[in-house]
């Protein structure tokens, strides 16, 4: 998960903070210290509340039901293939609703020069939107 991190705050830039769930990919002292050593503080959801991160918590469902309970895989190599095919779907075809109707790329090609806000800010232009889940990694952006 650390590489993932570094990769996305190479793309972005640190945040301030990262909200998740207590799920145990980000409970574990690695994550912990990860963001300790990069000043990030690191901020939990109440149990049982998906809504607090409403963002990746629709994302997760959308993940689940469409991709990881409609497919049936044969190894890891076939996981990462099907994964991949989700991942393009989701950000470069699908029209998100909280995004105008642009998937993902549209939205962030529209942003002006190369900022792109974390999750929860809003851009240089104050338009209010902010930015969904993304799925992956492009070469450019950080993002696929």
């Amino acid at each position: 998960m650390a590489q993932i991190l570094e990769r996305i705050v190479a793309a972005r830039g640190l945040p301030e903070s990262i909200l998740s769930d207590k799920g145990p990919e980000f409970v574990s002292k690695a994550m912990d210290a990860w963001a300790y050593g990069r000043g990030i503080k690191h901020q939990f959801i109440e149990p049982g509340k998906p809504t607090q991160n409403a963002y990746i918590e629709s994302f997760n469902g959308k993940l689940r039901d469409e991709c990881l309970n409609e497919s049936y895989f044969v190894g890891i190599q076939d996981a990462t293939k099907i994964a991949a095919a989700f991942r393009r779907d989701y950000n470069h075809v699908r029209p998100h609703s909280s995004l105008d109707n642009m998937t993902p790329m549209e939205f962030v090609a529209g942003l002006a020069g190369d900022f792109l806000p974390h999750r929860g800010e809003t851009n240089r232009e104050g338009l209010g939107q902010t930015i969904p889940a993304f799925f992956g990694y492009d070469s450019h952006l950080g993002l696929s």
